[in-house]
């Protein structure tokens, strides 16, 4: 059974991938220049990233330990799917400002009330 974690990671991910498309076709329509934004780089040194000393040779290093770290190894023979009920969205036929920042490890969207 699907853990609640793993269901609330799985809906986080699909919410930013919705905010994200939504953010870019309202950016497109209103001739809003569409130019990757410059990542910043967090406070401290990154324990991964894709360019060395933190790239992808480094990362077996950093997931090693744990059961929830990625890259993770699935084993399709022992994953067990389930149905789940259909997601309800509220509030999609509204329109509003988005801001969307990049983190330098994720994206996040504000929305912006007026």
């Amino acid at each position: 059974m699907r853990s609640l974690k793993q269901t609330v990671g799985l809906l986080n991910a699909l919410l930013i991938t919705v905010l994200f498309s939504s953010a870019y076709a309202v950016s497109t329509s209103q001739g809003v220049p569409t130019t990757p934004l410059k990542s910043k780089t967090a406070i401290g040194a990154p324990l991964w990233g894709y360019e060395d000393p933190n790239g992808p040779t480094n990362w077996p290093g950093v997931c090693i330990y744990g059961s929830e770290q990625s890259p993770i190894n699935i084993d399709l023979a022992t994953v067990v799917t389930h149905n789940f009920d259909q997601l309800i969205f509220l509030n999609y036929n509204s329109s509003g400002n988005v801001a969307v920042r990049n983190s330098g490890r994720t994206g996040k969207c504000l929305i912006l009330l007026l």
